[in-house]
């Protein structure tokens, strides 16, 4: 059952996917247009072999559905992850990273400001602890 839900969905993502690039130019939706048709004949082959009775593709099914799911998910959100790593990587041109030394100095600082703040509560823990017992609240 897993396995023909994961066929099903793998089929509607790759649906979506082809109804979603059919604004694309006419190039990228012939290359679209193929590699949804031969995985949804996978798919279909895949679905097949599974109602025949086969359990051992009952796993390759499932795998197939998942594959179908996350092939269509990268078809469908392409251009916009392309754009979108393009602009990351623009962002980290611009990105001044510092110096050996300056790192060093960072670290030094950081571990500075944790040791003293564990100390502080540390010593706020030991006096509160004191008070409660003192108080004799627990028994």
């Amino acid at each position: 059952m897993i396995c023909l839900a994961a066929l099903g969905v793998g089929a509607a993502a790759l649906a979506y996917s082809y109804f979603r690039h059919l604004h694309a130019d006419l190039r990228h939706r012939k290359v679209l247009c193929s590699i949804t048709a031969i995985l949804g004949l996978v798919l279909l082959a895949f679905g097949l072999r599974v109602f025949k009775g086969d359990s051992s593709l009952h796993v390759y099914g499932f795998w197939g559905g998942c594959a179908a799911l996350g092939a269509a998910a990268v078809f469908a959100v392409l251009p916009e992850l392309r754009a979108f790593l393009g602009g990351v990587i623009g962002e980290m041109r611009k990105v001044v990273w510092p110096t050996k030394e300056e790192t060093q100095s960072f670290t030094l600082v950081v571990l500075v400001a944790v040791a003293f703040v564990a100390v502080y509560v540390g010593i706020l823990d030991f006096f509160f602890t004191k008070l409660v017992a003192g108080l004799k609240i627990y028994q």
